[in-house]
């Protein structure tokens, strides 16, 4: 099963509907939530008789002129037992055929206004339950400062109201992959502003009978904003994590590769500058990694043969200048990659032990 959510900046574009068609197919989606859709009411049949026939199709304009939330259900995967609905939020009750369960799904669209938002805060509260349940949309608010790539910082009172909300319904984020940053304003990099303002949370019931779920932020591709697409029954697999190697610093080429990565010339604010530069020095030394240190026993081991070989090779030969110079070749070889080894194990281990 899967679930979605995503902020298409308006669906009145017919190059819109055949995107989230795509979407919706591509990734065999059961339920998902199109936010900001600024479709006129009386316009919605149409859309829906058009492209979306086969699917249960809720809105929230009994709330909310301009059509915020859009809920489209596969009626083969799901049922519904219960909905409420609210301007920035719509709340159902769900029963899954498949898993055979029965979980609570909140889409959210939060206002950008402040004081609009403590209803949802309240609205949320008030949803609160301990069976599964599963929040996800755009909730317009960052949790955390690092959330946020922009020379203003987010408010502080804004952003403790939404984490006393998450507090208040025991609710926490969901494991995730892709990006980081789930909206920009496509501005120009001197003023462009990069926050995670999509998010997939859950409660520990939740956990319990899905352990294995977790939350995708793809890239955007039309829209301002990546969708939201948590994977229910998937296993997920986790991500390598970037770790610095000691061993890095000894070898000739480690200070230029790190200094040409920095250099790179990035514009924009001096925090989005930092952002880059990190993330330029990380995809150099990932790839310095890969040439030079894969499989350092295996290279360790395959020289110390080539060294022991040509060794034997000098027994029979005692003064031949070319296997003389090459045993001093591979010594140094061998010496450096089992080196560089032995510090990498040991580091391993240290951390594993930590």
């Amino acid at each position: 099963m899967k679930i979605s959510s995503w902020n298409v900046r308006g669906f009145n574009c017919p190059l819109k509907h055949s995107e989230v068609k795509d979407f919706l197919k591509d990734n065999s989606i059961d339920v998902l939530a199109l936010l900001e859709t600024r479709v006129k009411e009386y316009n919605v049949a149409s859309i829906v008789n058009q492209h979306f026939g086969n699917w249960v199709v809720i809105t929230n304009y009994s709330h909310h002129y301009n059509g915020r939330i859009w809920v489209f259900l596969n009626p083969s995967a799901v049922s519904i037992t219960h909905t409420s609905k609210d301007a920035q939020f719509i709340h159902l009750h769900l029963h899954h055929f498949v898993s055979n369960f029965d979980f609570h799904l909140s889409l959210v669209y939060g206002s950008n206004n402040a004081s609009e938002r403590e209803s949802l805060w309240e609205g949320l509260s008030r949803s609160f339950t301990t069976d599964p349940w599963l929040v996800l949309g755009d909730f317009n608010i960052v949790r955390d400062p690092a959330e946020k790539l922009s020379s203003t910082p987010p408010p502080l009172q804004e952003m403790l109201a939404f984490n006393n909300c998450l507090s208040t319904c025991h609710i926490d984020d969901l494991v995730s992959m892709g990006c980081d940053l789930t909206w920009t304003n496509k501005q120009e990099p001197n003023t462009r502003v990069w926050s995670k303002l999509d998010r997939a949370l859950v409660n520990p019931a939740w956990l319990a009978v899905f352990p294995n779920s977790f939350a995708h932020f793809p890239e955007p591709g039309i829209s301002d904003h990546s969708p939201t697409l948590v994977h229910v029954l998937d296993t997920y697999k986790v991500p390598k994590r970037f770790s610095f190697l000691d061993c890095w610093i000894d070898h000739p080429d480690f200070i230029g590769t790190v200094s040409d990565a920095w250099n790179t010339k990035v514009h924009g604010s001096p925090m989005y500058c930092f952002f880059q530069k990190l993330k330029s020095v990380k995809r150099a030394l990932i790839s310095f990694h890969k040439q030079h240190f894969t499989n350092l026993s295996h290279h360790a081991k395959t020289t110390k043969e080539e060294l022991l070989h040509c060794q034997a090779q000098l027994v029979k030969d005692p003064f031949s200048t070319s296997l003389i110079m090459e045993e001093k070749t591979l010594l140094q070889k061998y010496t450096t990659l089992k080196t560089a080894d032995l510090k990498s194990l040991h580091q391993r281990a240290k951390i594993k032990h930590i």
